[in-house]
């Protein structure tokens, strides 16, 4: 009854899910060797563009007046830009970045004493451009990146990121039950059975589909405990829910400690977006004073999390300190740090690297290549066996009704030529 309840579930749900399973091992493959490639094929990069400014003692401008003479030198007062996060630089143009992160977004290098616009360009899906007076100018400044293209369909499989990430985050959770119930499926009864489980025993005359057969079952088990753990790093980088628990899992059920904002019950007193942040780099540079001598970089806070904190990250000469403030009382709330010494963040530190076999080097890259490329096979492997199994039936169909069919006409009397004649009596004439 297990046995046919997960032969089932793992039926319609490698249907389902087939083809995303597919892409993303297949681009998981190809990437897996990016880095020694690029070092041999280095590709074109966009040249970022550096404006000296020397400070010569003024003040630098704060983050609202700074956005205020953005929108009114590029949009004329009528439109208002949205701000995703700013950067100042140690003696150079700032950065300032406009729009959605996961949509069209502008960059403007700003001169951080003056609010003058010195470069704009925009990111869009085709590429980027340079921007002037709100138009379009030039050919795209991107070069096609091979592998950038293979990480986005990895990632994304190419589809806008908030459809493609939900799609590639929970087709890869739908693959890790998957890997269990074909490992269910697979489990042979007994020492007899278990012998055509474990390696290939192929003759001349064995058939595709027996051999499509061992493909799907006998790589699936040799990967399998390779390919779960991919498929669960996956899942843990990319679900906010199951990073979490994993976390509480392996800090032994503590929880992790979460820093958020605290809306006021008044709508009233919420102060300016502007204000908030020119506040908070106030502090910042008055407890950080070598700050402004190198670069202090911070993101906007979201507009559609209410809870959602100002980051802050200080660059030094000794180094870096990221602080968190609410968004609405400016108060200092934390520092973003890590117990290092923690068993679950020493954990979650190795999920990239063991999701894309770096974790050792070459041989586990070799490893996760070879794991990769049965991972794509399975959906197609998986597919062909569903198929040929529904031709079976269907064969098998046709041939009850022709051999009932002969059952009926067997029994039906048969011709007058092969039965026993009657005698026919005549009357005699005269």
């Amino acid at each position: 009854m297990l046995k046919k309840v997960t032969g089932w579930l793992h039926l319609w749900l490698g249907l389902i899910s087939g083809i995303i399973v597919f892409i993303v091992s297949l681009t998981g493959c190809v990437y897996v060797f990016h880095e020694e490639f690029r070092q041999i094929f280095p590709p074109a990069r966009i040249e970022s563009t550096r404006i000296d400014i020397p400070s010569e003692g003024r003040p630098l401008l704060m983050p609202s007046e700074i956005v205020r003479r953005v929108e009114r030198s590029e949009h004329g007062d009528s439109v208002r830009i949205n701000p995703f996060m700013m950067r100042y630089l140690r003696d150079q143009a700032s950065i300032l970045l406009s729009g959605e992160v996961e949509q069209d977004r502008t960059w403007y290098l700003v001169d951080p004493y003056t609010g003058e616009v010195l470069e704009q360009k925009r990111e869009m899906y085709s590429g980027t451009y340079l921007v002037k007076n709100g138009q379009i100018q030039g050919e795209n400044l991107e070069k096609f990146d091979f592998f950038a293209f293979v990480l986005d369909g990895h990632m994304t499989l190419w589809l806008p990121v908030k459809i493609g990430k939900i799609l590639v985050t929970y087709g890869t959770l739908v693959f890790v039950v998957l890997l269990i119930s074909g490992l269910i499926l697979w489990w042979p009864k007994n020492k007899s059975a278990a012998k055509q489980r474990y390696w290939f025993q192929w003759k001349k005359s064995t058939k595709w589909r027996r051999k499509n057969y061992d493909l799907h079952n006998i790589a699936g088990f040799y990967m399998f405990a390779f390919l779960l753990l991919i498929g669960l790093t996956g899942v843990a980088m990319g679900i906010e829910w199951a990073n979490k628990s994993l976390h509480w899992v392996f800090s032994g059920g503590v929880k992790e400690k979460e820093i958020e904002s605290v809306p006021p019950e008044n709508p009233a007193l919420i102060p300016d977006f502007n204000t908030t942040l020119d506040h908070v780099l106030k502090q910042e540079l008055a407890k950080h004073p070598d700050a402004g001598t190198y670069s202090m970089y911070w993101s906007y806070p979201s507009r559609d999390i209410p809870t959602s904190v100002i980051r802050v990250v200080a660059y030094m000469k000794s180094g870096s300190q990221v602080s968190l403030y609410d968004r609405y009382s400016m108060q200092l709330l934390g520092l973003e740090e890590h117990d290092e010494e923690s068993l679950a963040h020493e954990i979650e530190e190795l999920y990239l690297p063991i999701h894309e076999g770096s974790i050792w080097g070459l041989p586990t890259k070799i490893l996760a290549f070879l794991a990769s490329l049965v991972a794509t096979t399975l959906p197609v492997t998986g597919f062909c066996i569903w198929w040929g199994r529904r031709e079976k039936k269907g064969k098998k169909g046709n041939d009850k009704a022709r051999h009932k069919a002969s059952r009926v006409s067997a029994a039906e009397p048969q011709s007058v030529s092969n039965s026993r004649a009657r005698p026919v009596f005549k009357p005699r004439s005269g």
